[in-house]
C-alpha cells in the first residue's frame, strides 16, 4: 500500500484520511472475500469426502427429468449460501466477542484506575507495591515512596469551583508521569493525594533528582480561568527497607513525613526520620 505521507505535500488530511479508509475498506473486503472463498472449498471437500456428488448423480439418473448442471449449480449455490451464512455468523460471534471484552476492560478500568486523572486508584496501587516490594527483598534492592500534597488545593474548589479543581488535578498526574521513569507508578491516593512508587532506586542521590524534577513541574503555575495560579506540593518520602519492612509502615512513614513538610512551611520536600515518632 503507498504511504500516504510520501504522497504530493499538497495533498490535505482529509485527503489522506479517505484515502487511508479506503485502502482499510478495500483490504478487508478481500479478506472477507477470501473467507467466503475458503468457506466455499471447505464445503466443497465435504461434499467430495461424503459422496455428495455421486448421490447426486444418482439421484438425476434416477429423476431424468431434472438437469444434471442445474443440480450442480443450485448445490454450488447453496454452498455459497451456507458459507456467506457462516461468515456472517462467525463475523456476529467475533463482533459479540469484542463488544464483551471491552466491557470487562471498561470494568477493569473502573476498578483498578481513577477516573478522573487515569492513574491507578488505591487498589492497584497496593498490588504494585506488593510485587515491588517481593522483588526488591529478593534482589537485595531498595525502593522509594513518595508522598505527595497538594498545598491548598481545598481553596480552589472553594473560590473557583470543583471544575477548575478537577483540572488542577488532570494537571498534576499529567506532569508527574511526565518526569518520573518507565518503571515508576504514579498513583491518586484520594482527594489532592498522590503516590509516587519509585522501583529500583540507586541511592538517595537519585531519589533526590526524580524527586526534585517532580516538585520543580509541580511549582510551575496553572492557568485557570483566565488567570495564571501556583500550587505547591508537600512531599514526604520513605525508603525501603531503612523506614519500613511492610508496605503499610512505608505509606505511614511517607505520610508522616509530607505533614512534617507542611509543619515546616509547606511546599517542601522531607525524607522520614524516626525521630518525626518520638514527637
Amino acid at each position: 500500500m503507498p504511504d500516504p505521507d510520501k504522497l504530493d505535500n499538497k495533498v490535505t488530511s482529509s485527503q489522506k484520511v479517505s484515502f487511508i479508509s479506503g485502502e482499510l475498506m478495500s483490504s478487508r473486503a478481500f479478506k472477507d472475500l477470501v473467507v467466503i472463498i475458503v468457506l466455499s472449498l471447505i464445503s466443497f471437500v465435504f461434499a467430495v469426502e461424503y459422496n455428495a456428488f455421486e448421490k447426486l448423480y444418482a439421484f438425476s439418473r434416477k429423476h431424468e427429468h431434472f438437469d444434471l448442471d442445474e443440480l450442480f449449480s443450485l448445490l454450488m449455490i447453496l454452498s455459497v449460501a451456507l458459507s456467506v451464512f457462516s461468515f456472517r455468523r462467525v463475523r456476529e460471534l467475533r463482533e459479540e466477542v469484542r463488544n464483551r471484552l471491552g466491557a470487562e476492560e471498561t470494568v477493569r478500568k473502573m476498578a483498578y484506575y481513577d477516573s478522573l486523572t487515569g492513574l491507578p486508584n488505591r487498589t492497584l496501587l497496593n498490588d504494585r507495591l506488593e510485587h515491588v516490594m517481593a522483588q526488591a527483598r529478593r534482589q537485595k534492592t531498595q525502593f522509594a515512596i513518595l508522598f505527595i500534597d497538594l498545598d491548598g488545593f481545598k481553596n480552589i474548589n472553594d473560590n473557583l469551583g470543583h471544575n477548575y479543581g478537577d483540572e488542577v488535578l488532570q494537571n498534576v498526574a499529567q506532569r508527574m508521569l511526565a518526569e518520573v521513569r518507565d518503571i515508576d507508578t504514579v498513583a491518586r491516593f484520594g482527594g489532592d493525594e498522590f503516590i509516587v512508587l519509585m522501583e529500583s532506586v540507586k541511592g538517595l542521590e537519585e531519589i533526590n533528582i526524580i524527586t526534585r524534577r517532580i516538585f520543580d513541574s509541580l511549582m510551575k503555575h496553572h492557568l485557570l480561568a483566565g488567570q495564571k495560579l501556583q500550587v505547591t506540593a508537600s512531599i514526604g518520602i520513605a525508603v525501603f527497607p531503612s523506614d519500613g519492612d511492610t508496605c503499610e509502615l512505608l505509606i505511614k512513614h511517607a505520610d508522616t513525613a509530607m505533614y512534617e513538610s507542611k509543619a515546616n512551611g509547606k511546599g517542601q520536600i522531607r525524607f522520614f526520620n524516626d525521630d518525626f515518632n518520638k514527637q
